[in-house]
């Protein structure tokens, strides 16, 4: 059967709840002026959790209703309600996690037992790059953050992903040196434009190990974000 092509996720609700203490009723005014001006200012906040540090989410207001019902009370239970809008989770990139790795991240990363270490670095012929127990990392796909990095690229390079059957590559006077593909944008050391050598139309990453074969460069670097459609 065909490979299955396309994520597709809605957008979903995330509810904070908070308690406020105020010594008077014109306190809990300036105190509920703040509180709403603060959230509805901004344009997304970055949500994480202290029991998935590493995953967060990207979300923005859609509700912060104060009403206070008994003015003789002093405190007020409240919701703050938050869109998703992506409708996944993600972490950061594999460049940051594998130099700040933490054994405890493992659980985080639904990482498959005896994966201690990972490393998303690149050598020349056959790779063994794992891929988290989420969700297919698509570089045409808009809201997901996909870099191959290639350093030592002489005329011509390739990198073949043989479990999801998808493949980069640039030939020509211009690939040379490091170059970085940045969802299917490619680019060289000086940060130019360089995508007249490149024939590729997308890269997937699919969860579990992928098999990527490179050809044509001293080594590389899947430097990717993570997604998952819950923490």
């Amino acid at each position: 059967g065909s490979s299955w092509q396309y994520n597709s996720a809605g957008q979903s609700t995330l509810t904070l709840h908070f308690w406020l203490h105020f010594d008077s009723y014109y306190d809990f005014l300036d105190k509920k002026r703040d509180i709403q001006n603060y959230f509805t200012s901004k344009a997304a906040f970055e949500l994480s959790f202290s029991n998935h540090p590493i995953i967060h989410a990207r979300c923005y207001t859609s509700k912060c209703d104060m009403t206070l019902k008994d003015q003789g009370t002093h405190d007020l239970l409240f919701d703050v309600e938050m869109i998703n809008a992506l409708g996944l989770w993600f972490t950061n990139k594999t460049s940051l996690l594998q130099k700040r790795w933490k054994s405890s991240w493992l659980y985080d990363l639904h990482m498959a037992v005896g994966v201690s270490h990972p490393d998303w670095s690149l050598k020349p012929g056959s790779n063994n790059i794992y891929i988290p127990e989420g969700v297919r990392i698509q570089m045409t796909n808009p809201n997901m953050e996909l870099g191959i990095k290639i350093y030592g690229a002489s005329g011509s390079v390739s990198i073949n992903n043989e479990t999801t059957g998808t493949e980069l590559s640039a030939k020509g006077d211009g690939v040379n040196g490091n170059l970085t593909w940045y969802n299917l944008n490619l680019k060289n050391s000086a940060g130019e434009p360089i995508n007249q050598y490149s024939n590729s139309r997308d890269f997937w990453l699919d969860p579990g190990v992928n098999k990527i074969t490179l050809t044509g460069a001293s080594g590389g670097y899947v430097d990717t974000r993570f997604f998952f459609a819950a923490p």
